[in-house]
């Protein structure tokens, strides 16, 4: 843990564009861990506390249940869509790690 002060954190992140590279990409690699711990909860049948769960996507990784709506009232709901790319070589590493811990 740095132990640093969010300004410092944003400041860093302005000044130093590896360290923005590698805060996103530590992001993602987090994003990547809450996604494979709700595919575990959801298909190993493995016990989470939901609530609490959907708190932490929420709050950690910017998930959310929001629908957008057209102004035509015929129109389906459009979900919003987000998508973060990483370094494959990072992604890799994280995929190996999460499948040497498969608990199915």
């Amino acid at each position: 843990m740095l132990q640093i002060s969010r300004r410092a954190w944003y400041d860093w992140c302005e000044k130093y564009p590896e360290f923005d590279e590698a805060a996103e990409q530590g992001k993602a690699i987090a994003r990547a861990w809450w996604e494979h711990e709700a595919v575990e909860a959801a298909f190993c049948r493995r016990k989470v506390n939901t609530p609490v769960f959907l708190l932490c996507l929420k709050n950690r990784i910017g998930w959310s249940e929001k629908a957008q709506l057209s102004g035509d009232p015929e129109a389906p709901p459009v979900r919003e869509i987000t998508r973060t790319i990483i370094d494959p070589e990072a992604l890799r590493e994280v995929r190996a790690a999460m499948l040497a811990e498969d608990n199915c």
